[in-house]
C-alpha cells in the first residue's frame, strides 16, 4: 500500500506541475490521475491477495507508468515552449524588446532608442551616418592624443599651444613653416571638398562605405559580404568606444590639466589616493 501510495503521489505531482492549456485546463493532471488510481487500485488489489506483492509486476507498473508519463511530459514541454517569452539575443536592455524601428539590420544594432529618435526613417538613416563619422572621427583622435604623449612630444592638451603663442605648427617634434590662417585654409579646401563630394551621392549606404580608393586594401571584395558586415560591426563598435574614450580625455583634461598616459600612471602608482574622487574636481567634496 505504500508502495501505491508513493506512486500515486509522483505521478499526480507530475501532472500537477505541468503548464496549462489556452483554455485553463491542466493536460497533465487529468491525464495521470486515472492511471494513478488505477496503479493504486492494481497493486493494492494484489497485496490483499498476496503478502508479498510480485516484483515483475510492480517493474512492469513502473515501466507503465514512466512511458506515460514520458508521453505527457513531452507534449507538455512542447506547449511550454510556444507561450514562453524570450528576449532579443544581444538586447541593450536584458528582458526588453526592441523598437519596431530597430530590426537587427544594422551594424551594431542591440535595440538602443529610449527616446525614438529613430522612428522616422530620416532621422534614423541621417543618425546612422553621424554615428559612423563621429565614430572615425574619435578613433583618429583617440591615437592621436595617445601617440603625442608615448612619443614624448607633450600632451594633447598642449597641442593648440602654438597657435595661441603664434609659433609654427609642429608634430611630432618636426615644425613646419605655417601660420595659422595658412592651417585654417588647407583645412577648410580638404574638408569642404570631401564634403561636397561625399554629399553628391544619393545613396544612403555609399556615402557611409563608399569604397574604391577609400578601401586601398580591398578589405570589402577580399572578406566576401559576410566578412564586409563583420568590418561594419567592428568599425562601429571601435567608433563607439573611442567615442566614450574621447569624451573621457577631455573631462580628465579639464580635471587634471594632464594627458591620459601621465593620468594613468599617477594611478597605477597609487590607485586610492590618484582616482576620480580625489581629482578635487570630479566629487567636490574632496
Amino acid at each position: 500500500l505504500s508502495l501505491s501510495l508513493s506512486l500515486c503521489v509522483c505521478v499526480c505531482g507530475g501532472g500537477i506541475t505541468r503548464q496549462t492549456t489556452p483554455r485553463g485546463r491542466t493536460d497533465g493532471l487529468t491525464r495521470n490521475i486515472p492511471l494513478s488510481l488505477s496503479l493504486l487500485l492494481s497493486l493494492s488489489g494484489r497485496q490483499s491477495q498476496h503478502n508479498h506483492p510480485n516484483p515483475n509486476q510492480i517493474m512492469q507498473s513502473l515501466t507503465r507508468a514512466s512511458t506515460l508519463t514520458r508521453g505527457v511530459s513531452k507534449t507538455s514541454s512542447v506547449r511550454g515552449q510556444s507561450v514562453v517569452r524570450r528576449a532579443k539575443a544581444g538586447n541593450w536592455y536584458p528582458g526588453g524588446d526592441s523598437p519596431a524601428h530597430l530590426d537587427g539590420s544594422l551594424p551594431g544594432d542591440y535595440g538602443f532608442d529610449p527616446a525614438g529618435l529613430g522612428k522616422s526613417p530620416g532621422n534614423l538613416s541621417r543618425f546612422r551616418e553621424a554615428e559612423v563619422l563621429h565614430g572615425r572621427w574619435a578613433m583618429l583622435g583617440a591615437v592621436g592624443c595617445i601617440v603625442v604623449e608615448a612619443s614624448g612630444n607633450g600632451n594633447w592638451l598642449q597641442a593648440p599651444q602654438w597657435a595661441i603663442d603664434g609659433s609654427d605648427p609642429s608634430w611630432l617634434g618636426q615644425s613646419f613653416p605655417f601660420a595659422l590662417p595658412a592651417v585654417l585654409g588647407i583645412q577648410f579646401v580638404l574638408m569642404a571638398g570631401a564634403e561636397i563630394k561625399r554629399n553628391e551621392e544619393s545613396d544612403p549606404i555609399k556615402r557611409i562605405y563608399p569604397g574604391g580608393s577609400f578601401d586601398p586594401l580591398g578589405y570589402a571584395e577580399k572578406n566576401g559580404a559576410s566578412g564586409f558586415e563583420e568590418l561594419k560591426l567592428k568599425e562601429i563598435k571601435n567608433g563607439r568606444l573611442a567615442m566614450f574614450a574621447m569624451a573621457g580625455f577631455y573631462a580628465q583634461g579639464l580635471a587634471t590639466g594632464s594627458g591620459p598616459l601621465a593620468d594613468l600612471s599617477a594611478h597605477l602608482a597609487s590607485p586610492f589616493g590618484t582616482n576620480i574622487a580625489t581629482n578635487g574636481v570630479s566629487v567636490p567634496i574632496y
